[in-house]
């Protein structure tokens, strides 16, 4: 099938089996390819279309459930939703020893699936290690982050966490396996499930909401994925791969907490500065563009890990994956990312980076060069808190000098991709031994 523009139209439809049957086949999607002018195709993966066309759904699912639960729940409610939220994102980085990260690294599948355990193992213990100061100290904490009423739920975000790290911990594996079907079954199936358990649980006033948020993605497990034949466990093995992968715990969790730092920082400083109500207005903006473009990274992300995982089973260059996957990101987001530039062009530079380099990052994590990703994480976190702070004190307005931080973390982006290429051209990882078991499956 062919477009009046040279387009060829390669219809997606084959049918879903087992557990992602319950998804229904949405017959209009179909994948693309262009030629471009120098003869080259740019297809986009079919899996992409399966992920972001599930990651559609889910947010159709949670803006069609929105009118019903504003009504049930109060503004205040959803005040403690957003502490909880915040919170339980910052432990979940802990809980797993970042050994769901470390699970992309492995090219034995039994070594990978054996991290996924060794981090959905202790998740829950490490998350209620944490619900005890967040108990403890939930009065002081909750008032200073200007939401007293969210004190008596604090605690409930380590067994949050505990989730989210399990959740994380079984999408690596299934990305690793490219089962995209079963990825976008635990999308659908997790925005249901919180949903469903927010309404049914709304005589608890905030607590319906925290526990929808937090409990209702347990509906994933209809996708969850298979063990692999074979697999035995030991102690010994498990703490042979924990010393193995030290450095994610060492190292990759403080990257992850500069990450979720550089994400709010921003927010933070503009409302120090300009005031909450400038602030509030940012984040929204800022939110509403990245939704659209937000569906793609997401899904990108989730196809690259399991391209990536391949080609280095194979050949070790991931460096025109890489390549690949940022060209079709720029080719599918074209049309939002135009739409931006046109509607607020202070903010689109930034988005448009974030969206196009973080699904390619992970290149530093599976090439373990943990310490280079924290010093960028880190020098972000320094920068973008900077810039702004200085252009206040000097008397700059707010449109300025979001716009001109917006620009500079456009530019470590750049900054990030440059590093993200010099290593993917390595055609071997880091040196020292990349299996325990032994096996590569």
């Amino acid at each position: 099938m062919t477009a009046s523009d040279g387009r060829v139209l390669r219809p997606f439809g084959p049918a879903l089996l087992r557990p992602e049957s319950c998804l229904p086949e949405l017959p209009a999607l179909v994948v693309m390819t262009r030629v471009t002018a120098t003869g080259e195709m740019t297809t986009v993966p079919s899996g992409v279309v399966r992920i972001g066309g599930a990651a559609a759904v889910a947010q159709a699912v949670a803006l069609a459930a929105s009118p019903i639960l504003t009504r049930l729940y109060s503004p205040t409610d959803y005040a403690v939703l957003g502490v909880v939220t915040s919170i339980s994102a910052i432990v979940a980085i802990f809980v797993t020893l970042r050994m769901d990260v470390a699970a992309m690294v492995p090219e034995s599948e039994t070594d990978a699936w054996l991290l996924r355990t060794i981090a959905v193992a202790a998740s829950l213990p490490i998350g209620l290690l944490f619900a005890v100061p967040l108990a403890v100290f939930a009065t002081s904490l909750s008032s200073a982050l200007g939401v007293p009423s969210a004190a008596p739920y604090l605690w409930w975000c380590g067994p949050i966490a505990a989730v989210i790290g399990w959740y994380a911990s079984d999408g690596v594996i299934l990305a690793r396996r490219s089962e995209h079907s079963r990825i976008a079954v635990r999308q659908v199936a997790q925005a249901i499930g919180q949903v469903v358990l927010s309404l049914a649980l709304f005589p608890l006033g905030a607590l319906g909401l925290v526990a929808g948020f937090g409990f209702g993605r347990l509906g994933a497990v209809l996708g969850r994925p298979r063990r692999p034949q074979g697999v035995t466990y030991s102690l010994h093995g498990m703490l042979a791969l924990l010393s193995r992968y030290k450095r994610f715990t060492l190292v990759s969790t403080w990257s992850g907490v500069a990450s979720v730092a550089g994400q709010t920082v921003l927010v933070l400083i503009v409302g120090i500065a300009f005031g909450q109500a400038d602030a509030g207005q940012f984040t929204l903006a800022f939110r509403i563009m990245a939704a659209p473009v937000g569906l793609l990274s997401l899904a990108f992300s989730q196809v690259f890990i399991g391209e990536m995982t391949k080609r280095l089973a194979s050949d070790g260059h991931v460096e025109a994956v890489v390549r690949r996957n940022v060209k079709q990101l720029l080719l599918v987001g074209g049309v939002p990312v135009l739409a931006l530039g046109l509607v607020a062009p202070w903010g689109f530079p930034l988005v448009v980076a974030q969206v196009v380099v973080s699904p390619v990052s992970q290149v530093l994590n599976v090439f373990e060069r943990q310490w280079l990703l924290l010093t960028w994480d880190a020098s972000r976190v320094v920068l973008i808190a900077a810039l702004p702070a200085v252009m206040a004190h000097g008397g700059w307005q707010a449109v300025p000098t979001i716009a001109a931080t917006a620009w500079l973390g456009a530019t470590l982006y750049g900054a990030l991709l440059w590093l993200v290429l010099r290593v993917a051209a390595t055609p071997t990882r880091q040196s020292g031994p990349h299996d325990v078991s032994g096996r590569t499956d």
